[in-house]
């Protein structure tokens, strides 16, 4: 179970608003963005520090070695955007909807998601340090081949969820909707589960159970 608290981003008070512009090689630092849509574009070398973002859309955007830190994203939209190979530190999706997008092999440390709509969403192949799902729709998540450290899931919705090849150990599925995940039957040892949990495992495994006395 994750005990450690993860560091919320550092922003600085009363940041000045913007409009957005982005260019390959963008480096945006201590602003915020409210109420903008960038949309369908495709940009290279992306670096935000220190920026806020609020009810701003990121649509079936590409961004190639993007690096995010000490970011807030509040009621943001990123539906089929990819984010592939990018690097994020202390960044907080809050209210935000991210339904398809691809994060595949990218790294996260202190990473914080409360209460987004992100199914479809694949994190397969990244490494993740100090993460926290918290209320979020998580359905279909493509998480496999994931390293992990300090990663908590708390009220999620993990329904058909893939978990192939990543190690599970002391990982917390009991307060979570777990039906139909997959996993690989080699790294279920340690895993947190709750009874019911239990019990529909068994039954996936092809375990007949006999409950008489």
């Amino acid at each position: 179970m994750v005990q450690s608290k993860i560091t919320a981003p550092r922003l600085v008070p009363n940041l000045p608003n913007d409009t957005l512009k982005l260019v390959d090689e963008a480096f945006v630092q201590d602003t915020q963005f409210q109420q903008q849509q960038v949309s369908d574009g495709d940009f290279t070398g992306v670096y935000f520090k220190g920026v806020q973002f609020d009810h701003v859309t990121f649509d079936q955007m590409i961004f190639e070695r993007f690096e995010l830190q000490d970011v807030s994203f509040n009621h943001c939209t990123f539906l089929n955007s990819e984010m592939i190979e990018a690097s994020f530190k202390r960044v907080a999706f809050n209210d935000c909807k991210l339904t398809g997008s691809n994060f595949a092999g990218s790294v996260f440390n202190e990473l914080s998601f409360t209460n987004c709509k992100a199914d479809y969403l694949s994190l397969a192949g990244a490494r993740l340090k100090h993460v926290f799902f918290e209320q979020t729709d998580l359905s279909e998540l493509d998480f496999s081949e994931v390293n992990w450290q300090a990663l908590k899931f708390v009220d999620c919705q993990l329904a058909r969820a893939n978990f192939l090849h990543t190690r599970l150990k002391g990982l917390d599925f009991s307060h979570n909707e777990t039906n139909g995940i997959n996993y690989s039957l080699d790294l279920l040892r340690g895993m947190i589960i709750s009874p019911q949990q239990a019990l529909d495992l068994a039954l996936a495994l092809g375990v007949t159970i006999n409950d008489a006395p």
